[in-house]
């Protein structure tokens, strides 16, 4: 037992910093490090469950460690990723903690390794990435008030999108689209924003001042509790480039579209229902080159896989039983049906 006892220890002592140590077998003492052409040997003592470091490790391509990522710094904002769908932003201090259903993470462990790197928890049972903040991860993690415009539906209206733009955004809800937004306008562009609720506008207008805050961003965006219906808010006449759309009756701003996109310029409603825009078409005499698309985005995800027991069976040309192998195949759970993206020109 003690043997087993003294190998738990050098395990966790490597797993901490990510180096990985060949299997356990009761009769060896001596023990490597899983990284190819790497020096590293530890030995253990069969009376002991203490371990002694012979060689430390050589490898510089640690696995899960990036090699050239820069380390996060205290005060720093970074988001920790255990899936697709759980993205936590958290602001790095010394001796804090988080946790969540996967355990207990602590700061000093997400300080102590580069941007990208697996991050355990205290108990060692699991573990999430440290990534970089991103106008989109930000996004995923805001404080919400409604529900948000995902990021395939997002990209599909940012290629419209050019540096320099004046844009209006209507239906702001959580802000998510408008961080977009301003990222792609960049400092020439303007970006005005509107919504009817006020609990909405101040809820946009924290994220998006955080996000300012975090990134030294100096562009002013303010966010304005504001029907557009009634028109575009501050807004020149003839003066916008783009329009984005999130009302449940968009056809009651198309007059304001008149006065206030520029000759031939484009805008996007989004409509969860077909009915909608059935209602929208109907009542917009003078909105043409209509077209309606839906984004269906198949995600992808990474599997590993090890060939059974010792044999000659091969799967495929060049696989061995007893080796791993990794493949992309589409992932189980994905979101379906979002909404419809109806692209219009004014006459």
């Amino acid at each position: 037992m003690s043997l087993r006892g003294a190998y738990r220890n050098l395990v966790l002592s490597q797993t901490k910093q990510n180096f990985f140590i060949q299997q356990f077998s009761p009769e060896q003492i001596s023990y490597t490090c899983t990284a190819p052409n790497c020096t590293f040997q530890a030995q253990i003592g069969p009376n002991s469950l203490n371990f002694s470091i012979v060689e430390p490790h050589s490898c510089v391509t640690q696995k899960f460690i990036p090699v050239n990522a820069p380390c996060p710094q205290i005060g720093s904002q970074i988001c920790l990723s255990f899936s697709y769908d759980e993205i936590f932003a958290i602001t790095l201090e010394p001796a804090k903690t988080f946790s969540n259903r996967y355990g207990t993470f602590a700061h000093d462990d997400v300080l102590a390794l580069p941007l990208g790197s697996k991050i355990f928890s205290v108990a060692k049972t699991s573990f999430g990435f440290s990534l970089a903040m991103t106008p989109d991860l930000f996004a995923r993690t805001l404080q919400r008030s409604t529900q948000i415009i995902f990021a395939p539906d997002a990209a599909f209206v940012l290629q419209f999108v050019t540096p320099g733009m004046t844009i209006a955004e209507a239906g702001v809800g959580s802000g998510a689209l408008s961080l977009r937004l301003f990222e792609s306008i960049e400092k020439r562009g303007k970006l005005f924003g509107y919504d009817v609720d006020d609990l909405r506008v101040q809820t946009a207008n924290s994220n998006f001042q955080e996000w300012k805050i975090k990134n030294n961003m100096n562009s002013e965006f303010v966010i304005q509790t504001h029907d557009v219906a009634n028109g575009f808010l501050g807004v020149v006449d003839k003066s916008l480039d783009f329009v984005f759309l999130d009302l449940p009756e968009p056809f009651k701003v198309v007059s304001a579209l008149q006065n206030s996109l520029k000759s031939n310029a484009l805008f996007v409603i989004f409509l969860p229902c077909i009915e909608q825009i059935h209602t929208f078409l109907g009542a917009s005499r003078d909105v043409i080159q209509v077209k309606t698309i839906k984004i269906n985005a198949s995600g992808m995800e990474l599997e590993q896989r090890c060939l059974p027991a010792s044999g000659v069976r091969r799967s495929f040309k060049g696989s061995r039983d007893g080796e791993k192998f990794e493949f992309l195949k589409e992932t189980q759970m994905m979101r379906t049906h979002t909404g419809y993206m109806v692209l219009c020109r004014i006459q």
